[in-house]
């Protein structure tokens, strides 16, 4: 006998699938918009990051939002200027979307899918915290401006 609840189980994995769809047709939106915009348009706000403007210093993410934009109009090699990871962090962020959605129509709980237990586990890892500080104050650097957006 189960412990879980049919009715709640079925009920969940119906808002699992209304959450997956939604997420999908946000990050369609801003890719559509990023996409539409040309390649370096200024006439596109995009969201300044709040620490930057803060310090002046040059935060881990700084540069992500350019770099797809970038990205989506083909240019590699400047989406990687903007900043170094902006290719993964596209595919990372499409491949646990496509897990998540494809976990959430199969009524399984996300924790089944292989890739998000190891985007959680990468995330999760004191490592990553560690690499991303270091970037943050190498960027910053006199000899790191090559990192910088």
């Amino acid at each position: 006998m189960s412990a879980v609840v049919p009715s709640l189980t079925v009920g969940g994995f119906r808002r699992a699938r209304w959450a997956a769809a939604a997420t999908g047709a946000a990050l369609a939106t801003v890719g559509g918009a990023l996409a539409v915009a040309g390649p370096r348009a200024t006439a596109v706000p995009t969201v300044p990051c709040l620490f930057h403007a803060v310090t002046g210093w040059w935060c881990p993410l700084c540069g992500l939002t350019r770099g797809t934009r970038l990205l989506l109009h083909g240019d590699l090699a400047g989406a990687v200027g903007m900043h170094p990871l902006t290719p993964l962090v596209v595919l990372a962020i499409a491949a646990c979307w496509v897990a998540w959605a494809r976990t959430a129509w199969a009524d399984r709980p996300p924790g089944d899918s292989v890739v998000l237990r190891s985007a959680a586990a990468v995330l999760n890892h004191r490592a990553t915290w560690v690499l991303a500080a270091a970037f943050a104050v190498a960027r910053n650097l006199p000899w790191g401006r090559a990192l910088a957006p």
